[in-house]
């Protein structure tokens, strides 16, 4: 929790075991370069990066190195508005912005704010139409159905369940 550097070093060190072992879509957690739980703006704010900061960059060029869409959950700050969210990105095996998703369900009020329903979090692959979420935004159907309307085939739900509250098993 809090350690950017080293769980960005480690996720970045699975993206690319996986890819040498010939995964083409790579999923990690929600929030895995921050870690999960931070009560207020002046906690997270030490974690935070931009959409296409570091961490992307680095995965971006692992995806572009192994042809793969590798996803992953950072705690994103805004440049221009500087409003922080819980947020995915999908870099594609060209190594560009494939998807990108701020998560909307947000139990993470104390600092993040809610993101918007847009389809910047639909993608097209090979295997067919991919479609991105973090975690609540699985709770309630509306997203998972919204996006199965739009003709999303695989649904990435990228979470990081807490030790109380929701049972995943149960969702």
């Amino acid at each position: 929790h809090g350690l950017v550097e080293e769980n960005r070093e480690a996720l970045v060190m699975h993206a690319l075991e996986a890819a040498r072992r010939g995964a083409k879509i790579i999923v990690a957690p929600e929030l895995a370069v921050s870690g999960y739980g931070f009560d207020n703006r002046s906690q997270v704010a030490a974690c935070v990066e931009t959409l296409t900061g570091e961490t992307f960059d680095r995965l971006s060029r692992a995806a572009r190195g192994y042809g793969a869409y590798i996803c992953a959950g950072i705690a994103e700050e805004d440049p221009e508005t500087h409003i922080y969210y819980n947020a995915a990105f999908v870099a594609g095996p060209d190594g560009e912005m494939t998807a990108r998703h701020r998560k909307v369900v947000t139990p993470e009020r104390r600092w993040a704010c809610p993101g918007g329903v847009s389809k910047s979090n639909i993608f097209e692959t090979p295997w067919g139409r991919v479609g991105v979420i973090i975690c609540a935004d699985s709770y309630f159907g509306l997203l998972p159905r919204s996006l199965a309307l739009n003709g999303v085939d695989l649904l990435l739900v990228l979470a990081n369940w807490p030790p109380s509250g929701v049972d995943p098993r149960v969702v």
